[in-house]
Order: C-alpha cells, then sequence, then structure tokens
C-alpha cells in the first residue's frame, strides 16, 4: 500500500515538473519571442512612412537571386549605431526601413561593403560590370564575378537585371521618406561606480555617431591645400598612391578615363588630364560624386585622403604651352561672348556658372565653367 501511494506521489510530481516544463516553455517563448515581436511590430507602425512601397515584381525576383547567390555571405544589410559604421554608409538602420523584408537578409559577416544604403550610390552600369567582373571597377576587390548571369557576353539576364533593381532599392525607402533621426538630449551621467562608467561609455559612443553622421550630412569642406614645397610634394604622394587604389578601374593610371571598367561605364570615366579644375570643383566630385555618371561619393575618406587626392588630380593637367594657344584679340573676344549670350547663357548663365533660367529643368546641371575650363584647341 505504501509502495503504491509513493508511486503515485511520485507520478504527480513527474506529471507537475512535465506541466511546469511546458509553461516556463511557452512562457520564455511569449517573453522572448512574442512579446518582443509586437513591440518591434508597434515600432514599425507608428514610425514608417505611410505610403512606404513594398517591393516590386522586378525587386523581388532580385531579392531571391541575392539569396541564391549567396550575397549575403559576405555584405551585410544593417548599419550599426556605431561611429565606424555611420562615417561608412550614413545613418543606422532603423526598424522600419525592413519591413517588407521576410526573411531578412541582414547577413553575419562583413567581408564587402554593407549594402542598406546602396540605392542610388552607384548607377546601374557599374553595379552590372560588377557583377561581371568586379575587378574591373575595383581593382582590389576579393569578390568573385557572376558571369552566369550574363548571356555569354556582357548582355544581361533578366536576373542580373533584377539583382540590379534589388540593390537600388535598398535603403530607399528612407530617402523617399526624408525621415530624419531626431538626436535626444544626452541624459545627465551617473556619479560612480560600473554602472555610471557604462553610462558614460554610452554616451561618448552616441557622440561619435552624432559627430560621424554630422559630417556625412555637412556641405561640401574646403580642403586645406599645402602652401610650400615640402608638404605639397607629400600631399602629391599620398594623392596618387589613393587615386592609384581608387580611382584608376574607372580613370586609368594616368587618369585619361580608359581603365579596365571604362568601357561597359555610360558615360564614360571623365579624362582628367583634358581640363583644368578648381580646388572646389574636385570638393564637389569627391563629396558628392556626379549625378547621372558613376562617379560616386568618397565622403568615407578622411579629409586628408580627400586633400591629397585633389592635389593629384590638378596636377594631371598640363597647361598648353604657348605654341598651342593663342592670344585672342578684342575683337575676337567679343564676337566670342556674342556668341556664348546668344547660344549658351540660357543653360550656362552669363558668367559661365551653369546658372542660366534653363539649368534647373536638366540633370545633370550645365556645366560651371569657373570651376572647370578645358585646354583651347
Amino acid at each position: 500500500m505504501k509502495t503504491a501511494n509513493r508511486h503515485r506521489v511520485f507520478n504527480s510530481i513527474y506529471l507537475v515538473i512535465f506541466i511546469a516544463g511546458i509553461g516556463f516553455f511557452a512562457l520564455s517563448f511569449y517573453l522572448l519571442g512574442i512579446l518582443p515581436g509586437q513591440a518591434l511590430q508597434k515600432e514599425i507602425d507608428a514610425r514608417a512612412p505611410a505610403a512606404m512601397a513594398d517591393y516590386t515584381a522586378q525587386e523581388e525576383r532580385g531579392r531571391s537571386a541575392y539569396g541564391r547567390e549567396g550575397c549575403g555571405y559576405c555584405h551585410t544589410q544593417q548599419v550599426r549605431f556605431v561611429a565606424e559604421d555611420v562615417a561608412r554608409w550614413g545613418a543606422p538602420t532603423q526598424a522600419w526601413e525592413t519591413r517588407f523584408d521576410y526573411p531578412q537578409l541582414w547577413g553575419t559577416r562583413r567581408i564587402g561593403p554593407d549594402l542598406a544604403r546602396e540605392s542610388g550610390v552607384r548607377s546601374n552600369d557599374w553595379q552590372l560590370t560588377h557583377l561581371y567582373n568586379p575587378r574591373l571597377v575595383a581593382g582590389d576587390s576579393v569578390m568573385p564575378g557572376y558571369p552566369w548571369l550574363f548571356n555569354g557576353d556582357a548582355k544581361p539576364t533578366t536576373d542580373a537585371m533584377s539583382l540590379v533593381a534589388y540593390l537600388q532599392a535598398l535603403g530607399r525607402p528612407r530617402i523617399f521618406s526624408g525621415y530624419d533621426d531626431e538626436t535626444t538630449p544626452a541624459p545627465a551621467p551617473m556619479a560612480t561606480g560600473h554602472a555610471g562608467s557604462m553610462h558614460e561609455f554610452t554616451l561618448a559612443a552616441r557622440r561619435q555617431v552624432i559627430s560621424a553622421q554630422a559630417r556625412l550630412d555637412s556641405a561640401v569642406p574646403q580642403f586645406a591645400l599645402p602652401d610650400n614645397p615640402g608638404d605639397y610634394s607629400v600631399a602629391l604622394a599620398a594623392g596618387k598612391a589613393a587615386f592609384e587604389q581608387n580611382c584608376t578601374a574607372c580613370h586609368g593610371m594616368t587618369g585619361a578615363g580608359d581603365g579596365p571598367g571604362a568601357a561597359s561605364l555610360l558615360p564614360r570615366p571623365a579624362d582628367l588630364r583634358a581640363a583644368s579644375f578648381t580646388s572646389a570643383r574636385i570638393a564637389d566630385s569627391l563629396w558628392n560624386g556626379r549625378y547621372g555618371s558613376s562617379m560616386p561619393a568618397w565622403r568615407d575618406l578622411d579629409n586628408s585622403t580627400l586633400a591629397a587626392l585633389t592635389v593629384f588630380v590638378q596636377s594631371l593637367h598640363s597647361a598648353p604651352t604657348s605654341s598651342d594657344s593663342t592670344i585672342a584679340s578684342d575683337e575676337s573676344s567679343a564676337q566670342t561672348a556674342a556668341l556664348f549670350e546668344k547660344n549658351c547663357s540660357s543653360y550656362h548663365g552669363a558668367s559661365g556658372q551653369g546658372d542660366g533660367p534653363a539649368a534647373r529643368s536638366l540633370a545633370p546641371r550645365p556645366a560651371n565653367f569657373q570651376l572647370k575650363q578645358g585646354n583651347p584647341d
């Protein structure tokens, strides 16, 4: 009798333990899975733009190709809230930006650059060239080529075009929404203890992020160029090294616009030897890129490197010799000015600054001849 009672007690204990185990598992699933998901969905619904568009059918095909080809093994799609990420790719990723990403393709390794802000960074022909043979436009790339996405030559397949469409969609909702994360005031730091030191560390990290983002959002900086021969030589050497690392794939070793990838880019990369560029023009190109071309912005480079690149690019232009140019007479100058006013001023402006009355209707904007002057023929 006692043995039977003991068995019933143990069986009851086992049943209680089993039910408790199931209950605690369900509780943990709710607390760690369902509840955070609901809170995240509320945040997304509260902060996402009302008219945020889903992926198109072509972009969905590209997303499938992105996953199938293993792009997520080397590329991430999430800008973390750390200064290093913000300095390279812009504002940290918000939860609402990925509301249509099921399953998510954030990635776990960053061998290649993050792609969360890829929309509009580079042109479609650059992206296609990069898919066909990455080293044509990025000489030191370790990314493999994807020739099977092309029809045996440089003609892209539907999958290649869809993949590029998907890449151009990454970060687009944020651009269209005009979203601007408000900077919250930093709370007062705690006085002492481990919690205080962690709090101060968090505040310092946040200040670094805000500083990095402020730099990216700032106007075109005026780079300090060297004004003595010794510093000029140092800057020229540094600029040449930066040019060879970042620019020769498109512009070529001599800046003639004949790099390995130039043939597949439209418009072709500029011949940097053919015109004299002011520091302001070069700074604008490096900081903002050139709209309508494959020239991206290079804001991830520090200002000293950008200044050195400015020095090197200016050195590529050879001033015409006296035998190559002639001095215009007053009469011919007047005729030229009248011709310019009649045919060019509506676009380039009366002073050639690219600010004519019809300039705003054009993209890219007409050239500013005050910042770029070609060689006389």
